[in-house]
């Protein structure tokens, strides 16, 4: 049962006090976490003797890339994507998706036509998502965390790892024992947010060695556009800001500060304009846009809580209505679906939505199916 039917139609500060203390769990982190390594699972940060396979036929420093793909992957998937909890992604003519709703949980593949549909990871893993898929491996986090009620309080422990995993489902391997919330992956390294050293902005190679600490600060949000890193900052959480700093960890700015905020989130960068959502105190939300260097700032879309950008066209779901599709500056809206979600992943003309279950559809709202029961 999705979250709209749980808590009622009509209640949208109800949703976002839920959805704050969602994000509040993925976000304060727990350091008693367990460092048991899963039985059959083998761990990059354990084991220093563990070979890789390289294509050195491709001029890529350390691709780890498999021959079955023409193309190989430079980055895992896109900001947008990533931003929407990277349920899919796609390299060559196979898509990846994960289910983390449903009875059939995990990472997936088929070819873009549906055909030669099959899953890649064993039953223990429940709740995947930042999926990445470079070469011949596929990167991802998988979401542990519990919470409950306890007497008058709620009680939260956060266990999010990250593993990767060959895509014939081969070699699941744990990268790091650390709680992590993002990862963006390219051919030559891991970028991601850590949460078990205060949600600093990390990157390590893609054997899970050599990690390194490259912001201050609490951050949130990673979005890799022309070598700079763009995220948010809640060190300040009335204040959020939305900043960036050069993949070396160099070169920090601030490009855009919301006082009085109560969340920034879904940051997209898309033609060299900034594209977030913004929530007010009085738990308004809209997508607001803004230049590289934070400059005309707009509102193009109000009460918007999930949103993707693909050829000049915005994917949004507004609360209570379903999701639409829009001109690039918010205008022209198209209702494509009533299904409510809080992730929409764009690849070509397809999109892919978690509501009850995981959704599949055309960009016009057509051939709606199931993928995963």
């Amino acid at each position: 049962m999705n979250l709209k039917h749980i808590i009622g139609q009509n209640n949208k500060k109800m949703i976002m006090h839920l959805l704050i203390f969602v994000f509040s769990i993925l976000i304060v982190g727990c350091s008693s976490n367990s460092n048991t390594i899963p039985e059959n699972i083998t761990s990059a940060n354990l084991d220093t003797s563990q070979n890789v396979d390289v294509d050195k036929t491709l001029e890529i420093e350390d691709p780890q890339v498999n021959k079955l793909y023409e193309t190989a992957n430079s980055i895992g998937n896109s900001s947008g994507n990533i931003s929407n909890s990277g349920i899919a992604t796609t390299q060559d003519d196979w898509i990846f998706y994960v289910s983390s709703v449903g009875e059939q949980k995990g990472i997936y593949k088929e070819k873009y036509d549906g055909s030669e549909k099959s899953r890649i990871t064993p039953e223990d893993i429940k709740d995947p998502y930042s999926l990445n898929v470079v070469g011949d491996w596929l990167y991802f986090i998988e979401n542990k965390s519990t919470s409950s009620l306890g007497g008058s309080s709620w009680i939260s422990s956060t266990d999010q790892k990250m593993y990767k995993i060959k895509t014939d489902g081969s070699e699941l391997t744990k990268l790091s024992n650390d709680d992590i919330r993002e990862i963006v992956v390219t051919d030559k390294e891991i970028f991601f947010n850590n949460i078990s050293d205060n949600n600093r902005i990390y990157k390590m190679d893609l054997n899970g060695f050599n990690s390194t600490s490259i912001s201050d600060g609490k951050t949130m949000e990673l979005v890799l556009y022309n070598n700079d890193i763009y995220y948010v900052d809640f060190s300040d959480q009335d204040n959020m800001n939305i900043c960036k700093i050069t993949t070396d960890g160099n070169d920090w700015k601030m490009i855009i500060s919301e006082p009085n905020t109560n969340w920034i989130k879904n940051v997209i960068i898309y033609d060299d304009t900034v594209y977030y959502i913004y929530d007010d105190n009085d738990y308004n939300s809209s997508l607001k846009t803004s230049d590289l260097d934070g400059n005309n700032k707009k509102t193009i879309i109000h009460d918007v809580s999930a949103f993707n950008i693909i050829d000049d066209k915005v994917y949004a779901y507004t609360y209570e209505e379903g999701v639409f599709k829009y001109n690039i500056d918010g205008s022209g809206k198209e209702k494509l679906t009533i299904d409510s979600t809080y992730s929409i992943n764009l690849i070509s003309d397809l999109i892919f939505y978690e509501s009850e279950v995981l959704i599949k559809m055309k960009n016009d709202g057509s051939s709606r199916v199931r993928l995963v029961q």
